[in-house]
């Protein structure tokens, strides 16, 4: 079975287009971006997948800075809709909520939707 490398935990957006992309492959999570293309170069993975560019974010600096340098060549494009979920604990509303806490990249992507309903981010 062939296998492919991608940056995050299972079940990200990256797994995501591991499998929607090449589902018989097996999917390796790595923490890093360069540990990804290592896995590649050192051959502990078949393939990679890595995001290039997010289209609300914009390019993703690091794959820019990497991948010329790497040796690996884009061979495939896989487009994945992300989808954006506001989570509280059991028992609260939308009322209840006055600040919205994410990942630095997530926040500026879901700023339309924090500022409609008033959330500090």
């Amino acid at each position: 079975m062939k296998t492919i490398a991608f940056q995050g935990e299972l079940g990200a957006y990256s797994h995501e287009a591991c499998m929607s992309a090449w589902p018989s492959c097996e999917a390796l999570p790595y923490e890093s971006f360069e540990e990804v293309i290592a896995a590649v170069k050192n051959t502990k993975a078949d393939l990679a997948i890595v995001p290039v560019e997010n289209t609300t974010y914009g390019r993703v600096a690091d794959i820019h800075r990497l991948l010329p340098e790497s040796g690996l060549h884009i061979i495939d494009e896989v487009f994945i809709r992300v989808r954006i979920n506001l989570l509280g604990l059991p028992g609260s509303s939308l009322d209840d909520i006055k600040l919205a806490e994410a990942h630095l990249v997530l926040l500026p992507q879901a700023s339309t939707f924090l500022e409609k309903m008033e959330l500090g981010a």
